[in-house]
């Protein structure tokens, strides 16, 4: 990841650890090596991402950068010098896929990443958050046919249950902090203005409906009624354990507690006792 380290901006704070950490959670099998790097590295740019849409970014830069990327404009002509970086490291991203998925003999995987990546930016143009699951077509993809690439450009109710309860819960504990400098509503907010109730009120009844993401994502996986292997439907499962890991009762993505140091000292650094 040299192509990003090597960068001196400050404002690019990226949680390297925290990200591979995401991607272990999600694909844990051994043999998943490459889906857990890939996931891992545009956990990273996209995490840049966030930021730059979040903090630093002013509404007319944003909205260059948008359009750049929405046309795919690889002269990157105009772009601040940070957000050139991340465009290119986008791009880069993509070139890596495409060589090792046609090494798979899936060339088809980097176009359907690409329009991940255009809708992601089309979320961001209407001022919605993001969902962050450019990583959908990113990760498990490495080993998947396109039978599953068509499933996912359907935005099937497993995969919006995932990306709804990863939404909901990361608003849960950001939205306060999120609101102090200035970012847009959170689902906290919307629900407590429309339905007239106090924070608490909203964060109990935003629960219930992550139970209910809960409920829909165990059920996609138990009656799988389509021709998807269940080892595609597990990786949203484990995503949103992740999920529930890091976002639980704060922010140890942004943040990270002492309890996620320990526990990813105990999966990367220290040896398991035998």
């Amino acid at each position: 990841m040299s192509w990003i380290l090597q960068q001196s901006y400050l404002l690019l704070v990226t949680d390297l650890v925290e990200c591979y950490f995401w991607a272990l959670g999600a694909f844990p099998e051994p043999e998943l090596g490459l889906s857990r790097r890939i996931l891992a590295k545009n956990a990273v740019i996209f995490t840049m991402m966030d930021d730059v849409y979040d903090v630093h970014g002013t509404v007319e830069e944003l909205e260059l950068f948008i359009d750049t990327i929405q046309r795919w404009d690889t002269s990157v002509k105009g772009l601040l010098d940070y957000m050139r970086i991340i465009f290119e490291a986008v791009i880069g991203s993509l070139d890596e896929i495409e060589q090792e998925t046609i090494k798979k003999g899936r060339p088809y995987c980097a176009d359907y990443v690409k329009e991940e990546v255009k809708k992601l930016m089309r979320a961001y143009m209407a001022y919605m958050t993001e969902q962050r699951w450019f990583n959908k077509a990113a990760g498990a993809m490495c080993d998947a046919s396109k039978e599953v690439f068509d499933w996912l450009a359907t935005d099937p109710k497993t995969l919006v249950a995932a990306a709804d309860h990863c939404r909901l819960m990361d608003d849960i504990v950001t939205h306060e902090v999120e609101q102090e400098r200035g970012d847009v509503a959170s689902s906290v907010e919307c629900y407590m203005k429309q339905f007239k109730v106090s924070q608490e009120q909203a964060h109990d009844e935003i629960k219930k409906f992550i139970e209910s993401d809960w409920k829909i994502i165990n059920e996609e996986l138990c009656i799988n009624e389509t021709a998807i292997p269940k080892r595609i439907l597990k990786i949203c499962v484990n995503y949103a354990r992740v999920m529930e890991v890091l976002y639980k009762d704060n922010d140890a993505f942004t943040s990270a507690t002492t309890r996620t140091k320990e526990m990813m000292a105990g999966l990367l650094v220290n040896p398991i006792p035998v």
